[in-house]
């Protein structure tokens, strides 16, 4: 038996872990960018009141410390890595690719304490760089330029034995001042920290000259950049300024009413140069300090207002960008400088900050806790959930509404400029049942217009800028030329009598129409500028839909016009040496009737190519590359979009022409890394589309449908999940589970050391600072900024039912008496035939050994659909509840129980014990899998008859286990907590006997029991889930898995011999050609713990189309093809 999987990153993680900012594209306006590090990928973004992703690498490795290195030209990045090296990475804004330019060996590979990495500082002035260890080593490099370059020089070693480092930067000297690195130290023993000063001397020798002790509680170090330098320490209720024989103690009062212990100072950014400072606490408080530098050194501390727990925040001019610890991150900008801020000296009362205003968040869904796919409303959904969050993850690009107006009637919709260069559109034409509306944007708002030479008492087929200086209408009866730069004036052709038109497609100079009868008209605009008929053509059958391909850059015209009836598509030449000549005749097959057709031009670095896309009746789209001579085709494909009519629209995403294909659902088709890419768009409903440019959506879609105009935006388009977060929890999700037969689902909540909602509500509403409709409407996690923590434990928890169609809830149930809510399983039982049952799991955080199991039951009364039937006492916390065979498994600690359902009380009918503590059950009808903490899974059976489990098989490798699931009854996939993914299979000679089985061999396993490990991957974040499911209804079945860190990632199954050839072959051809960052190559990545066995690393692959072009010919050409066939072939496969 074996398996081979196809391993690939549904979405990104969302965790950002470090922000630098600088000039990394070397831009003249020295305008500034963010580098944010997510874990083992480096994204580069642009910031311009929006965060534009530019670039994101991964690195194949964890990065565990990142700073830049500052040059007159542009910025650099230096790396600390888990390779044991130092990496210098330049990014190279023509090819949009990080390089590495300089790299330096230093230790061994791993996250080691006493292995430089976990800190980097680097010199101001971009002169030297300093890595440190958590442990003793500790190496700066004197940094040389090279031809503008820098490059890592001489490397200065101190291994000072015994003393453990918390934090490291560089103190700014100046250009020309000495250079000094500052440590925040403990010596092994010792009682106090201290600052320990290490000084490059003339000779490039280090010498730690002194040291200077510190606040126990110091856990941070922040240069203070201009002005008198020196360093910010970051302590518990206070903040710390040192500077050579200066020492200034910054108290900070707590918030009113919070308990009596201290509170830990955690972030630091530079608001000015040198003399204003923004510091946050462990709460989410952020204090504004100002240096005054009159005679003493002092500071004035204000409160500046609340936000989200911050892993770091950066000011950059006018905004400041928050990387939050478990919510989204912000992006802000600074309202006003002139802020009215609040003393502090008796105390603060949180409350959100009136100087800065959203701009744009990056989800994030940090820490997840757990996730399932769930079917709603005849989709599926992912639930993902994180601290007080419930987010919900569907197929397709995130969509924001900018604008909502009931218009009814509308047919079609189209946007026009008044200028080819023009940034914004002037009009938005909307054609009706029996007229058409011509609005103009002002200002805010829209405003119907008369005067403009549009006709308004006709339907509106098509209307755009043709060439320069006017616009054209196509109505049914003719075609309307308004030159605008003439005092609208207008020529018009009328069709023939008794014609209409009824198709029509137009770019910069060109116009094909059709008319009733299978006839079509082309025109041009002449030098003139008048619009002058050409050719006219007849064809056997109606045409049903005509498209005409765009002005290719250096031509005055588009080279080639698709035509199409209901089953066959032909290819004329634009060519005016043979214009309107048949190139290409292609048929259609009967069960694919076309409904559209649509020639565009896509952009590669190189080069472009000529895509043809037509739609079908049947809800496929069919794409094939054109030759712009002959008409020919070549990389066809087939897919469904939908299962109505396509229809396809021409939109601006990314200042690039893209394409809307319109079926059940909207696809959005573009080129990302030279690959032609289809995602699908969230859930909206189009008619007809335009692209829209205004200045409160700078790149927008318009669309309308019978009674409704909308306008949107398009989130990320490298994320290809549409998320939002659900308005329902109160607190942490602990578990999801769906109900059977209904669109309804169960989740269970809970939160430590917190009051419950109501009580959080009366705390709040007593402070008078909210607006009752503003506190109504803020979510959980933002309630939970502000609210006070209790003096003494607690808990709080509920248990929600809630209609996933309409997001209504439909039951609460509020747990007391300090339970706190661990498992959720939906069950049946025995001799409750067609009964539904919801059984939670408690514990009680004062007593670890008390636990209670909740039973509900279902019914179809509406108003009383979960009825509480009775609750039992269990020996500790039930970690897992899983159904069995009409009874449940409960997990507590190192036992698994078999409970049985009774009228009063759930009844133990028997009890396994296990090595160590279980933390995953699944069960396969009769077969059991049980994964423990430290001991790896064993196939486990139930003996009816003995009342007793047998442990039939169990996997000898000691993996630290997180989650698992059954792909099969013989087979399993299984993570651990250091990041690895393994599917084990029993043994044919298990399985045969596995039924058979009386008896249990003990835990002395004979070597043929041992489960074989099919397939082994590391991924570089603890997988908190594993399932196998379908994310669509046609779709693959796949295993889908979700990290800490939110990435969401699919192991597709590969069947067919030749394509795991082809995946083997392009993957280790990307071994090989694909450069290497920060001294890991993917290979001993993917193999961290163990060798990667049978799966292929399908985001290496995708890189392919980053290769070098004489690279990519280098392997299309072992197929006989072009490196387009390959990406047609790789989305292929990574389509799910």
């Amino acid at each position: 038996s074996w398996m081979y999987l196809h391993n690939i990153t549904l979405q990104k993680p969302g965790a950002v872990l470090r922000v630098i900012k600088g000039n990394f594209i070397g831009s003249e306006d020295d305008a500034q960018q963010l580098i944010l590090s997510r874990g083992n990928e480096i994204e580069l973004n642009a910031l311009n009141n929006n965060l534009t992703t530019i670039a994101i690498i991964e690195i194949y490795g964890v990065i565990r410390s990142i700073d830049k290195i500052f040059t007159e030209d542009k910025d650099y990045l230096v790396v600390g890595s888990d390779s044991g090296c130092i990496d210098i990475l330049e990014f190279d804004n023509e090819d949009k690719k990080f390089r590495n330019i300089s790299t330096k060996k230093f230790g061994d590979v791993g996250c080691r304490r006493n292995i430089a990495g976990q800190y980097v500082a680097s010199e101001r002035s971009g002169r030297a760089v300093m890595i440190s260890a958590i442990e003793s080593q500790k190496i700066v490099y004197v940094l040389q330029i090279d031809q503008g370059i820098p490059v890592l020089g001489d490397e200065i070693i101190d291994e000072s034995p015994g003393n453990i480092v918390y934090d490291c930067v560089c103190l700014d000297n100046g250009p020309t001042g000495e250079i000094v690195f500052a440590c925040l130290e403990i010596q092994l023993g010792d009682t106090e920290k201290s600052i320990c000063y290490y000084h490059v001397d003339e000779h490039n020798l280090v010498i730690s000259k002194h040291s200077d002790h510190i606040d126990r509680s110091a856990y941070k170090l922040f240069s203070v950049s201009g002005g008198p330098g020196g360093i910010l320490v970051l302590c518990e209720d206070k903040v710390i300024y040192k500077n050579e024989g200066v020492e200034k103690v910054i108290n900070i009062a707590r918030r009113n009413g919070s308990p009596d212990h201290s509170v830990l100072f955690t972030e630091c950014c530079s608001m000015s140069h040198g003399s204003k400072f923004l510091v946050q606490n462990e709460l989410g408080d952020l204090f504004n300090l100002e240096m005054n530098q009159n005679g003493d050194i002092d500071f004035n501390i204000s409160y500046f207002g609340t936000i989200p727990i911050s892993n770091q925040f950066i000011a950059v001019g006018d905004y400041l960008f928050s990387a939050s610890e478990s919510q989204n991150h912000n992006l802000y900008s600074i309202i006003s400088e002139e802020m009215n801020l609040i003393d502090i000296k008796n105390g603060y009362i949180p409350r959100p900050v009136d100087h800065l205003k959203i701009e744009t968040s990056l989800n994030n869904m940090t820490p997840v806790i757990g996730s399932k796919v769930v079917s709603t409303g005849g989709k599926k959904n992912l639930f993902c959930f994180s601290k007080s969050r419930l987010n919900s993850l569907s197929q397709g690009i995130d969509m924001t509404n900018r604008v909502n107006a009931q218009l009814n009637g509308a047919t079609a919709v189209f946007t026009v400029k008044t200028h080819p260069q023009e940034k914004y559109h002037k009009y938005i034409i909307v054609s009706l049942k029996s007229k058409t509306m011509i609005l103009e944007w002002s200002g805010r708002e829209a405003k119907q217009v008369h005067d403009t030479g549009f006709e308004a008492n006709n339907v509106s087929l098509n209307v755009c800028l043709f060439g320069e200086q006017s616009f054209l209408q196509i109505l049914p009866d003719g075609i309307r030329h308004i030159r605008f730069e003439e005092n609208n004036k207008i020529t018009e052709w009328k069709t023939p009598t008794g014609k209409a038109i009824i198709h029509s497609s137009v770019n910069e100079r060109q116009i094909a129409v059709a008319v009733t009868g299978g006839i079509l008209y082309y025109f041009e605009l002449d030098e003139s500028g008048q619009v002058v008929e050409i050719e006219k053509i007849s064809v056997e059958h109606e045409i049903v839909a005509v498209g005409i391909a765009p002005v290719q850059e250096e031509f005055e015209r588009g080279p080639l016009l698709s035509v199409a009836t209901s089953n066959l598509i032909n290819i004329y030449s634009l060519n005016p040496n043979h214009c309107m000549k048949l190139l290409l005749s292609q048929n259609v097959s009967l069960d694919d009737q076309v409904t559209d057709v649509d020639i565009i031009e896509l952009p590669r670095e190189d080069s472009s190519s000529i895509y043809l896309n037509v739609g079908t009746r049947n809800g496929h789209m069919l794409r094939a590359i054109l030759h712009p001579e002959t008409g020919a085709f070549s990389n066809t494909s087939s897919t469904p979009i939908g299962n109505s009519p396509v229809k396809f629209f021409r939109v601006v995403i990314g200042g690039k022409l893209t394409v809307l294909a319109k079926s059940s659902t909207s696809w959005l088709c573009h080129m990302h890394q030279n690959r032609y890419i289809m995602k699908p768009l969230g859930p909206v409903q189009i008619r007809y589309a335009a692209p829209l440019c205004l200045p409160i959506c700078p790149e927008g879609i318009v669309s309308v449908t019978e009674t409704q105009l909308n306008i949107f935006t398009l989130g990320r388009l490298n994320e290809r999940f549409s998320q939002k977060t659900l308005p329902y929890p109160k607190y942490t999700p602990r578990s999801v589970s769906s109900i059977p037969g209904t669109n309804n689902i169960v989740i269970i909540e809970s939160d430590t050391n917190c009051y419950t909602t109501d009580e959080v509500d009366n705390i709040i509403s007593g402070w008078g600072i909210f607006k009752e409709e503003t506190y109504q409407l803020m979510s959980p996690s933002e309630k939970d900024m502000y609210s006070p923590r209790p003096e003494y434990a607690q808990c709080a928890s509920c248990l929600h039912i809630i209609d996933s169609a309409t997001n209504k809830l439909i039951q609460n149930f509020q747990y007391e008496n300090n339970e706190n809510t661990c498992s959720l399983a939906t069950c049946s039982f025995l001799n409750q035939y067609g009964v539904q049952f919801i059984t939670v799991g408690t514990s009680n955080i004062h007593d670890p050994s008390q636990g209670t199991l909740h039973v509900y039951q279902i019914s179809n009364d509406e108003e009383t659909f979960c009825q509480f039937l009775h609750k039992t006492n269990i020996p500790g916390l039930p970690r897992v509840i899983v159904e069995y065979q009409g009874h449940i498994l409960v997990a507590i600690g190192k036992k698994l129980f078999l409970y049985g359902f009774s009228k009063s009380r759930m009844i133990c009918k028997c009890v396994g014990q296990f090595p160590t503590d279980i933390m995953t059950v699944c069960t396969s009808d009769k077969r059991i899998i049980i994964g423990e903490l430290k001991k790896s899974f064993s196939f486990v059976r139930y003996l009816e008859g003995e009342n007793r489990f047998s442990v039939v098989a169990k996997d000898p490798i000691p993996r630290w286990v997180v989650a698992g699931s059954f792909l099969d009854p013989t087979t399993l996939v299984g993570s651990d907590k250091f990041g690895n993914i393994f599917v084990l299979r029993l043994p044919d000679k298990v399985e045969e006997i596995y039924d058979d089985l009386n008896d249990t061999w003990g835990y002395n396993f004979p070597s043929f029991s041992h489960p074989k490990c099919l397939c082994h991957i590391y991924i570089g974040e603890t997988v908190i889930s594993l399932e196998r499911t379908q994310l669509s209804d046609n779709g693959k079945s796949i295993i889908l898995y979700t990290t800490i860190f939110g990435r969401v990632g699919a192991l597709i199954p590969v069947s067919e011999k030749n394509n795991i050839t082809f995946l083997k072959k392009l993957e280790y051809f990307m071994r090989e050609n694909y450069p290497v960052l920060c001294g890991r190559t993917n290979q001993e990545y993917r193999s961290y713990y163990s060798p990667v066995k049978n799966v292929c690393d399908g985001d290496l692959c995708s890189m392919f189309s980053m290769l070098d072009l004489p690279l990519q010919h280098e392997f299309s050409s072992t197929y006989s093809c072009e490196p387009s066939a390959i990406f047609a072939k790789l989305e292929d496969l990574t389509s799910i």
